[in-house]
């Protein structure tokens, strides 16, 4: 008898000692809850695939603001990386329905004191690229980053024509709903920050040390979400690598990608593709558009546009000391703008590039010119 009541009494215990332990890999977000796995390699690392923080932008939701995901009741199994924003010829899936993110974070992080966050935000000259970290999420750059004692966020937006788009049938329409024109990629940023606000506590991360980083396209959404008002408080620290945002192009300016012009090239480039559209289509007939038929458009000038949710070209912007003022880093190589000379991988030798290649590269590029230096106090880490 003795020994069925100490039996009843270890089996009660282990039952509370397992309620009061929580589930490393389930976690409880503001939308519902979500289910991650230990990537192999390790047992350090919890890693969460795909959770969407925006509904899909498709349909009657294409060229308008991220709209909040539909919560959930059942865990959602975040194993796997979702499809990437259409973009040009990829390999991988694509979708329009391509809003989510991924967070890699430490196992061993209950009561202790909260992490810094840090969100990765891919380059691609802003029409290609994807939030995947290493195609492999246990020994990708994600899962190591994350061993440094750090919660790590990376997020998809909106590329190409269905990130950066404006046309006279748009404008017409956000006259009236009084939505932000254009530029929708920069909002998808903006909101996937805003999904971090709300998160980061739940994996681990504090809300209050939030560092923004990307290279090259991403490195300019950095100098981007330091230049716009919208992204107040979102984040307390800055790195642009390869941003050039904050030189002064001389081709990039208002007359080019300003709103207004933003609206012609859009309609320019709908007319001259050729289709079956009217003289004046309508905001719903373009989105009645495929996807693929939008990819095929001209990609010169799919940036921010400035005027909408962009107050000025980010390099304008800093010149004047207007950006956020949090500790900000920003690095470039020589020539910085320019073409790349090679695109073949970091152990390759640029010798073995033809030299008459490399040399038309130089000539169809320039040189940024530098702008006045911003006040120190607006750069500084303090």
């Amino acid at each position: 008898m003795k020994n069925s009541s100490r039996i009843a009494l270890a089996s009660v215990l282990l039952l509370a000692c397992a309620a009061e332990t929580p589930d490393p890999f389930l976690v409880q977000t503001a939308a519902g809850p979500v289910q991650g796995f230990a990537p192999e390699g390790g047992d350090d690392i919890a890693a969460f695939l795909g959770i969407p923080f925006a509904q899909a932008p498709d349909g009657e939701l294409r060229w308008r603001p991220p709209q909040p995901a539909d919560a959930w009741e059942e865990p959602l199994l975040a194993n796997e990386y979702r499809p990437i924003c259409p973009q040009g010829r990829a390999q991988l899936p694509q979708s329009e329905d391509c809003l989510y993110l991924n967070v890699w974070t430490p196992i061993d992080r209950a009561g202790n004191e909260p992490l810094p966050v840090m969100v990765w935000i891919h380059g691609g000259g802003f029409r290609a690229g994807n939030s995947r970290l290493g195609e492999a999420p246990e020994t990708g750059r994600g899962a190591g980053l994350a061993r440094r004692d750090v919660v790590v966020v990376s997020i998809q937006y909106r590329l190409g024509a269905l990130g950066f788009f404006a046309h006279p049938a748009l404008a017409a329409e956000a006259a009236v709903s009084g939505e932000p024109e254009g530029s929708h990629g920069v909002l998808d940023m903006i909101a996937a920050l805003e999904w971090v606000q709300r998160n980061a506590t739940a994996f681990g991360g504090d809300p209050d040390r939030v560092t923004i980083f990307g290279v090259s396209a991403g490195g300019m959404a950095v100098n981007t979400l330091m230049s716009t008002p919208e992204s107040a408080g979102l984040f307390h620290r800055a790195i642009s690598e390869s941003g050039y945002g904050t030189w002064r192009l001389p081709h990039l300016s208002e007359a080019r990608w300003g709103l207004p012009s933003a609206r012609d090239q859009g309609a320019a480039v709908i007319a001259e593709a050729g289709f079956d559209l009217g003289d004046e289509p309508s905001a719903d007939d373009l989105r009645a558009l495929p996807f693929e038929d939008l990819n095929n458009l001209g990609t010169g000038f799919w940036v921010p546009i400035t005027g909408t949710v962009l107050p000025d070209e980010p390099g304008i912007v800093f010149a004047r000391g207007e950006q956020h003022d949090v500790p900000y880093i920003t690095g470039g190589n020589s020539f910085e703008g320019r073409r790349p000379t090679t695109t073949s991988p970091p152990s390759a030798s640029v010798s073995s590039r033809p030299a008459a290649s490399t040399a038309r590269t130089a000539r169809q590029t320039t040189t940024p010119s530098a702008l006045p230096r911003p006040p120190r106090s607006a750069t500084s880490a303090t």
